[in-house]
């Protein structure tokens, strides 16, 4: 295959963006729409949606000269990491554990009270990570279960944006689905 600069990617477009809803919602599987049970978490920092694979694996080594001869791998892990710049109910209930908020006083003058777990329960969501190509193409990252495995401090001081931060580990099935003219190609 020869160098092809049409598949270089900026992945950055106004349009992507990290979705959620609750773990065994159905995923697309024929279309780059999302549906419509799924909540965005909004904006996200300009670092973007890190994907993280780390693999582990166990080398065999042979007696004579101490040669690997066999590798394999022992675990792989998969993760999603991005900074949601939102104080919205989604990023609040990810990032603390809490349900749905409720309305609290008098009619006309009432507020949301938002109750707060004692430990973090272990959040489990259906994710879709959309990703536009500022030339117009969406490869969708389906994940049908994500665990939040890690949060970030979140800050509010004079010198820094408040921010979401967010570690997601891949704990079921993901596939991809895309319009990108390499994969319909090789796909045919």
């Amino acid at each position: 295959m020869a160098k092809n600069q049409d598949n270089m990617r900026e992945w950055n477009a106004e349009e992507s963006g990290v979705f959620t809803a609750p773990k065994g919602t159905t995923l697309p599987v024929d279309s780059l729409e999302i549906p419509a049970e799924f909540v965005e978490v909004g904006w996200i920092s300009d670092g973007g949606v890190e994907e993280g694979v780390e693999v582990e694996s166990k080398e065999t080594k042979a007696w004579q000269g101490g040669t690997i001869v066999k590798m394999r791998n022992t675990s792989t892990k998969k993760t999603h990491k991005f900074a949601s710049l939102e104080d919205s109910p989604e990023n609040t209930g990810l990032y603390y554990g809490h349900g749905k908020p409720t309305l609290v006083g008098e009619t006309g003058a009432q507020i949301a009270r938002v109750d707060m777990p004692k430990s973090i329960p272990t959040i489990e969501k259906t994710v879709i990570i959309k990703l536009v190509d500022n030339a117009g193409y969406t490869r969708l990252k389906c994940i049908e279960n994500a665990s939040l495995s890690e949060r970030g401090t979140y800050v509010t001081n004079v010198e820094d944006d408040p921010v979401y931060e967010f570690t997601m580990t891949e704990t079921g099935d993901s596939y991809w689905l895309t319009n990108e003219p390499a994969y319909i190609e090789a796909a045919a």
